[in-house]
């Protein structure tokens, strides 16, 4: 901390008049400012030799990164496993996923449900950064279908909530725009750029997003069983930045590619009656 103080000139002290006071102060005030300035380019200098940036300035190639993303197949063992990867996005999804490791893989099983279910997790999607650099998420879109979602529809869709890892709602978290459309069987979140409250994912990390809903609200259809599916159904429904600065945000967002959809993120399945 720098404290400048201002003690009245000794030319004030004979100062014979108003403006002659003025000036002598005015005089005094100009040389502090002065001496301040060089305390702070002095400061600036030392500081500058001690933090190096923490931030790469070089973009990777126009062609941006290729994506690895790995959908589990939901099998009797329940079970789903994700290759290494190199590329600077990796992105896995599965019902009840836990990360595995550095190699971004996740495993678990899909998830299934003897009865329906008031509000609780019923998916994840797990987006994680390799060692090449930062990622920011851009968009999400899932798209619900199946008999169940048909049989609930907008009542249910006004139950889904996506929630960050510490399951707080990402409408508040990260101040995602979130548009819900009954007709076409979607929700969609558009995620902010500003520093402090995006989806970024440093290098070597990974963001799991939880997604919640009450099943409990789908109504039986009788005489037959019922459905939920939850996928990342196009390319462009789920979209990131190849970078977490400014100049990755002005070069646009990247979609998946058409051979990476469409993703399961949730399946479920009731019997008859239910």
């Amino acid at each position: 901390m720098i404290l400048v103080g201002i003690i009245a000139p000794a030319s004030a002290l004979g100062a014979t008049s108003r403006a002659d006071l003025q000036a002598a102060y005015q005089n005094a005030l100009r040389q502090a400012i002065a001496l301040l300035t060089q305390e702070v380019s002095q400061l600036e200098a030392q500081l500058a030799t001690l933090v190096a940036p923490s931030m790469p300035t070089a973009l990777p190639a126009a062609a941006g990164p290729s994506l690895t993303l790995v959908a589990p197949s939901s099998t009797s063992s329940g079970s789903s496993s994700a290759p290494t990867s190199s590329a600077a996005l990796v992105t896995t999804t599965t019902p009840t996923g836990t990360a595995s490791g550095g190699a971004f893989g996740v495993s678990g099983s899909p998830v299934t449900q003897t009865a329906k279910m008031p509000l609780q997790k019923i998916g994840t999607v797990t987006i994680g950064a390799s060692s090449a650099g930062p990622i920011e998420l851009s968009s999400l879109k899932l798209t619900f279908s199946g008999n169940g979602y048909a049989a609930g529809s907008s009542t249910f869709l006004n139950t889904v909530f996506l929630k960050d890892p510490n399951a707080i709602d990402v409408d508040a978290s990260f101040g995602a725009l979130e548009t819900k459309d009954a007709n076409a069987g979607t929700v969609a979140w558009v995620f902010p750029v500003s520093a402090g409250s995006a989806p970024i994912v440093s290098s070597g990390q990974q963001l799991v997003l939880q997604l919640w809903a009450a099943t409990n609200v789908i109504p039986g259809v009788p005489g037959t069983s019922e459905s939920l599916s939850v996928t990342v159904q196009n390319p462009g429904d789920l979209t990131f930045y190849d970078g977490a600065d400014t100049a990755a945000v002005a070069a646009g967002s990247i979609p998946l590619s058409q051979t990476e959809v469409p993703l399961t993120v949730s399946s479920l399945s009731w019997g008859v009656g239910m």
